[in-house]
């Protein structure tokens, strides 16, 4: 029965993912995804609900606490909606993102885990790239698609989102298909980067080339110093350093490009942030709670940035919510146990989809949160099938 339910538990996750990229391969405005895009933050509650129930058997009481910790920042954020004019949607992401990253952790992914993840990102990522060599040549004549600046709004759905989805996918694709441990399997990875980064330029998806192009040479930098150094457990703490000062500095960097930069650099995200912090910081109260979602003076524009998205709707609170429980995590893995290169690969990933979050919401969008989550739970896990690496044995 134990089996049983640990599959349930891991099939539910991967499933949550597989709906997520179902919304971007299909395009929202179809009857079925549309319900589901307008109704995630429900089926995520839901889905942690029956995970909660399937793991009660598993379940210590320090995780009961926490479980009770994600509720009470729920109600708190709920008690003060009237004075952030904030909503229960709203109110909901911050619990929602520690959950899913809890549960992730919490499971044990084996090779049959690993194989479905692989199918469902390369079901998802081959999709994208027959939509998009269906549907783009109708919008722009053949000779023109690769040219730099020939931007498309949208496709079969906004750009910049089939870029996010390409990227996502690519890294998961690949990092998974190298925790095989096939050298024939690994043939298969230079082809996916190079069919990636060319459907990411066709969409013109500034934000997921960056990070894909990190992700790349990072992944690749990090794979040879963990080679070089497989005896020295300093490179593990790394990990924890470089996600603690970029948590604490990104808002600091956001606030002085602010200032020191005009025009439209990014699409206009740094006058998006400048003016995020000109109607944020002047109220002391909104500083420490939040205030109302923030929509741009001259445009219909969000924040287009995860973290000043946080610190906007749920003040220093909530940012300090949001992140101090993946640092503790962190801290947790590099303490007590070795990261494997697979699990090292999965950091990089979630560091790529961090700068990613510079300039989209995709760490606070729900639809988006258990393929962009996923990464750091999988990296977190305790005992998952890449937690020993072949170079590392």
């Amino acid at each position: 029965m134990g089996s049983l339910l640990k599959r349930t538990n891991n099939l539910i996750l991967m499933g949550m993912i597989a709906c997520s990229y179902m919304l971007w391969v299909i395009g929202i405005d179809t009857g079925t995804t549309s319900f589901i895009y307008n109704n995630y933050s429900y089926i995520l509650v839901l889905s942690l609900v029956i995970l909660t129930i399937i793991n009660i058997g598993n379940i210590e009481k320090k995780d009961y606490l926490f479980i009770l910790f994600c509720f009470g920042i729920f109600v708190f954020y709920t008690l003060t909606s009237p004075i952030r004019h904030s909503n229960h949607l709203l109110n909901l992401v911050i619990p929602i993102v520690l959950l899913l990253i809890f549960f992730f952790r919490k499971s044990t992914f084996d090779k049959v885990d690993v194989s479905i993840l692989i199918i469902i990102n390369a079901v998802a990522f081959g999709s994208t790239l027959y939509r998009l060599y269906k549907d783009v040549p109708p919008l722009i004549a053949p000779i023109s698609i690769w040219e730099m600046g020939n931007k498309i709004v949208s496709i079969w759905i906004n750009t910049n989102t089939i870029g996010a989805s390409i990227l996502f996918s690519v890294m998961m694709l690949t990092i998974m298909i190298r925790s095989l441990g096939s050298n024939w399997f690994n043939l298969v990875i230079l082809p996916i980067y190079a069919a990636g980064g060319m459907a990411i330029w066709v969409c013109q998806a500034k934000a997921a080339m960056y990070a894909l192009i990190f992700f790349i040479v990072v992944d690749a930098v990090v794979v040879i110093i963990r080679i070089f150094l497989k005896k020295s457990g300093q490179r593990d703490w790394m990990i924890l350093i470089v996600f603690t000062l970029l948590f604490i500095i990104a808002p600091f960097i956001f606030y002085f490009m602010g200032k020191m930069t005009s025009g439209s650099l990014f699409t206009e995200r740094v006058r998006i942030w400048e003016e995020v912090f000109q109607q944020w910081l002047p109220n002391k109260r909104s500083v420490i709670i939040g205030m109302e979602p923030f929509i741009a003076s001259w445009k219909p524009l969000g924040t287009h940035n995860a973290f000043m998205n946080i610190l906007r709707n749920y003040g220093i609170v909530g940012y300090t919510l949001f992140f101090t429980p993946i640092v503790y995590w962190i801290y947790l893995k590099v303490k007590t146990q070795r990261v494997s290169q697979i699990e090292a690969s999965l950091f990089v990933a979630f560091f790529a989809i961090c700068i990613h979050s510079f300039m989209e919401d995709v760490l606070v969008a729900p639809y988006w949160l258990p393929i962009a989550l996923s990464f750091l739970g999988m990296a977190l896990q305790k005992k998952s099938c890449f937690s020993v690496n072949r170079f590392e044995k």
